[in-house]
């Protein structure tokens, strides 16, 4: 009785054969996948960064990494090839991190209450091996890869609540202190100011000649700023169609209340076009897009330990005096 219920030899290894099958199938497309991931990253590497800047319209950061409004804003952005965003007007009662791992969707995005930044694939590891550097404000988050320095800000509707409105802009000064001369900083957000054409302004070395509708009385405020703090707006510098970011439907009228702004010797270095993205799907604010040159990120070096032979701040012929030594 026993033989006969015994599995077949040719049935037995029939399962094996089958179960080796279903593992090089797996292997086979976990190696296809490294393949598409690095392709990405190779494409990322040889092309110009795009960063957007984009307002979330009240999206929440709390149901990470689930369906949510912002993250089908993210997957949006991808498609675009956008590799860094800037969101504004998040609702957030927490700052921190959140990863994304999935085969469409990888990166990081770090959050603080009212804005957030997402890197993308390559920026994301970058970031991470620098150190994960970042700052949180009431209404600015910045984070650093490199040389390169990146601040999302949303500035107050009006100058009703100055208590955040002074904060935000302390914040946005430290920033502009703190980063060295070579370091490129970018700033991209919702301003909530109206810069207007050259004719409707004080000419200014804070913008170019290009704008939309008249400047009001928060845009003379901010070129003031901005002139002052030695930064210029980066979207007055380019004459592209449809630069409306929102659309006022009481007035019937398109402003142009998001952008970017730079240090004033970076602008043509790093600039190299800007335009507004035709999407309203997700939010009543167009996103807007940014595209620099490309920028090398360097690797920050191992610090040797010193000795006497690659050590060259120590004079040894110096030491040689014996009075030296003693000193």
């Amino acid at each position: 009785e026993s033989s006969n219920n015994e599995v077949p030899e040719y049935k037995r290894r029939s399962k094996q054969r089958d179960k080796n099958r279903k593992k090089r199938r797996k292997k086979r497309k976990e190696e296809k996948t490294e393949r598409i991931i690095k392709r990405r990253i190779a494409s990322q590497e040889n092309r110009d960064i795009k960063i957007w800047t984009w307002n979330a319209q009240k999206a929440s950061t709390a149901f990470f990494p689930g369906k949510c409004r912002l993250t089908e804003m993210i997957q949006y952005s991808m498609t675009k090839e956008a590799d860094i965003i800037l969101f504004t007007e998040l609702t957030s009662n927490t700052e921190g991190m959140s990863w994304f791992n999935a085969d469409n969707l990888r990166g990081v995005l770090v959050h603080g209450n009212r804005t957030a930044i997402f890197l993308r694939d390559k920026y994301a590891q970058l970031w991470k091996e620098g150190g994960c550097v970042r700052s949180f404000e009431c209404r600015a988050t910045s984070v650093k890869i490199g040389d390169l320095k990146l601040t999302s800000f949303y500035t107050p509707v009006s100058r009703t609540n100055d208590t955040e409105y002074e904060s935000m802009r302390e914040a946005m000064e430290y920033q502009r202190m703190t980063s060295s001369a070579e370091e490129i900083m970018i700033c991209g957000g919702d301003m909530n100011a109206c810069v207007g054409a050259e004719s409707t302004r004080v000419i200014s070395t804070a913008a170019g000649k290009y704008g939309l509708n008249r400047t009001n009385a928060m845009g003379r405020d901010l070129l003031c700023w901005l002139e002052s703090n030695g930064l210029t707006l980066l979207n007055s510098y380019s004459n592209h169609n449809h630069r409306g970011t929102w659309y006022n439907r009481a007035r019937r009228q398109w402003y142009e209340l998001d952008g970017f702004w730079t240090k004033q010797e970076h602008r043509a270095k790093v600039m190299k076009r800007i335009r507004t993205i035709k999407e309203e799907t997700y939010s009543d604010h167009r996103p807007v897009e940014l595209e620099l040159t490309r920028i090398k990120f360097h690797k920050k070096k191992k610090q040797r330990h010193p000795n006497t032979e690659t050590n060259r701040n120590i004079h040894w012929d110096v030491l040689k005096d014996k009075t030296v030594k003693q000193n």
